[in-house]
């Protein structure tokens, strides 16, 4: 789990790095076009992903319980021909648009920028490629180095084109495409150096890719699906009210968003493969008891951070947009609940996922769309951005309380056992400890913040082990350890 942490807070420094060197470097209309063909290649990758990586790390996990070995090697070589295939396709797409957009560079410039950033989305797809693969074997150090060595590589050449004072928006792209294609090879070592040396990796296998995008489909209903709750709150109220309000409420949400979803989203790389493994061997007790322990971790992992926006809303906004950054506390309470609710419920997405209800998935989350869908067009033109919250708390609580119950219908799990409901109710302690000392300081300061909500949270931790809602041993057991390479762990 620290090193999953660690990559994914490096992947940023590295990746805000780079765009500052190379709009420094290129200045802003050249970056403008560079800008252009990189959000191409993010959105094809995106767009390319959509399902495809859980659907194969799941088929992975579960052919691993099985001891398919062939199985495996066949889904890798087709997630890898699908990726491929997205890259070949990405950089056409590059060439096209911007010879059409920006028609003042010529053909020869459009052809190389569509090279050069078509071989980075080449590393981007192979990524993405042995992330889901290496997730499926439970190797999630490895599912970490990938993206960040492609990320590193770009931001190298950056520095390198900055040092040299090349400010060549075709030497970028092409910089940026070499770092891709190293990074492709890179990752195909790592590949089969994860699936113990598997030959003909790159061999098409159309018939094998065509069976992971049937298994895809509703996977990709559910990420489309949402992407939409996440974002369709934004568009609705950039459509009815001022940019000013867009961009207070938008903003708000994403440090909401950033907090609360931080530790789930780290966990739940480990756990679907992990859960995946134990349903398929036919242990539902095991599958359960899964479930709810890595929901407490979400839940325990995130409460400072809850009590931090529950009380001091003005002081944690601030300290990321600016002392006069005008603060909504009824938007981010609005929000805290949907958010929390989520929380509550725990990984139940993921634990559906890892039980094979693929169907029950994307009928779940169709109806969370409909909702989201529904009340934005209701609350946002009326109250604004305090509508916004509320289509997105309400969305959560629906989308939360259908996959629920479409979990407990399926496995038996069920958030609400005695040990996480003993959980949840003891965490109200230092909830209402916050709001005590939120009404006795009228200034608060950052480092009180932190001192507060980590100092009550650490308080509570101690009512948790008390009670045996989470054990010493458990969480002495999240520590790194040495293992065999053949061995996987849930929080490696």
């Amino acid at each position: 789990m620290m090193s999953r942490f660690a990559a994914t807070v490096a992947v940023a420094v590295a990746g805000f790095a780079t765009t500052a060197l190379a709009v420094r470097l290129l200045g802003t209309s050249r970056y403008g076009t560079l800008a252009l063909g990189l959000a191409i290649v993010g959105l094809v990758g995106v767009a390319g992903r959509l399902g495809l990586g859980t659907a194969a790390t799941r088929r992975i996990a579960a052919m691993r319980a099985a001891g398919d070995q062939i199985g495996i090697e066949h889904t890798a070589q087709a997630v890898t021909t699908l990726m491929i295939s997205q890259a070949i396709l990405g950089s056409g797409l590059v060439a096209g648009l911007i010879y059409f957009t920006q028609r003042e560079h010529g053909a020869a410039v459009a052809l190389l920028l569509g090279a050069g950033l078509g071989f980075l989305l080449l590393g981007v797809s192979t990524t993405a490629a042995g992330q889901a693969i290496a997730q499926g074997m439970g190797r999630m150090v490895l599912m970490e180095v990938p993206y960040l060595v492609l990320v590193l590589l770009q931001l190298l050449v950056a520095v390198v084109l900055t040092v040299l004072g090349v400010s060549d928006i075709v030497a970028m792209a092409l910089g940026f495409g070499a770092a891709g294609a190293l990074c492709s090879v890179i990752t195909g070592g790592l590949i089969r150096g994860t699936l113990s040396g598997a030959g003909h990796l790159f061999r098409p296998a159309a018939r094998h890719a065509i069976e992971l995008i049937v298994l895809a489909g509703p996977y990709a209903v559910a990420a489309v699906s949402g992407q939409i709750i996440s974002r369709f709150d934004v568009l609705v109220l950039g459509l009815t009210h001022t940019s000013a309000v867009v961009g207070g409420y938008e903003s708000t949400l994403r440090v909401v968003d950033a907090f609360l979803l931080l530790i789930p989203g780290i966990l739940m790389a480990p756990y679907v493969p992990a859960a995946t493994m134990i349903f398929t061997r036919g242990d539902p007790a095991g599958f359960r008891d899964l479930y709810i322990f890595v929901s407490k971790l979400a839940y325990l992992g995130s409460l400072p951070l809850i009590l931090a926006l529950l009380a001091f809303p003005g002081v944690v906004l601030r300290a990321f947009f600016g002392a006069h950054y005008p603060v909504a506390r009824g938007i981010v309470w609005i929000l805290l609940a949907g958010y929390v609710i989520n929380l509550a419920f725990g990984l139940n997405t993921q634990a559906l996922i890892a039980s094979g209800q693929r169907r029950v998935l994307a009928k779940v989350y169709l109806v969370a769309l409909v909702s989201m869908v529904g009340l934005a067009f209701a609350l946002i033109p009326l109250l604004g951005a305090a509508g916004a919250a509320l289509s997105t708390a309400s969305s959560y609580i629906v989308l939360n309380v259908g996959v629920g119950l479409a979990l407990f219908r399926s496995t038996g799990a069920s958030p609400f056992r005695a040990d996480m409901i003993t959980l949840l109710l003891t965490s109200l302690l230092p909830v209402v400890s916050v709001l005590f000392v939120r009404g006795l300081v009228p200034h608060p300061s950052v480092p009180l913040v932190l001192f507060t909500s980590v100092g009550l949270w650490a308080a509570w931790l101690g009512v948790v082990l008390w009670t045996r809602s989470i054990t010493v041993k458990q969480l002495l057991e999240l520590i790194p350890r040495r293992r065999k390479r053949s061995e996987g762990t849930i929080l490696e």
